[in-house]
């Protein structure tokens, strides 16, 4: 413990005449029995000092495990999250790539399907009107540029 508590005798003796009127002397054995309580109450302040020093260890022992507890539960929680958002991401990624292989078939089928009779003649039928208008454009032609 740190440094003894003293008293001051004469203002004590002081302090008790005028309260009581007792005159006391400085060898009485009533400063005796102050000695021997004061011993006590010092024996009874060190004992409550050790065992609120041993109460503190063991608090801070306590939070020292609480928090390592709490770290551990944290890392596991953000391992499960982690792992929960990789596996969704996943996921998505699968349904993406479907979903562009199924376009990408999709255009495939389009290029690659035969035409049908319909768009044949469509297309038949203006290959046939650009020769005709070709052939009208050329003669058509004879008579502003004659050679």
């Amino acid at each position: 413990m740190g440094k003894p508590i003293t008293f001051d005798v004469q203002r004590l003796i002081a302090e008790v005449a005028s309260r009581h009127r007792l005159l006391l002397k400085p060898d009485d054995a009533a400063f005796a029995i102050v000695t021997m309580n004061r011993m006590v109450l010092e024996e009874a302040l060190e004992a409550i000092h050790s065992r609120v020093l041993e109460d503190l260890a063991l608090f801070q022992n306590a939070a020292k495990q609480s928090q390592i507890r709490a770290e551990s539960a944290l890392a596991a929680e953000v391992e499960r999250s982690a792992s929960g958002i990789r596996r969704e991401i996943s996921r998505d990624l699968e349904e993406a790539r479907i979903q562009a292989f199924k376009i990408v078939q999709q255009v495939n089928d389009v290029y690659q399907k035969p035409m049908s009779e319909q768009k044949f003649m469509l297309v038949s039928m203006a290959v046939f009107l650009l020769i005709v208008l070709g052939i009208i454009l050329g003669r058509l032609s004879e008579y502003w540029w004659p050679f």
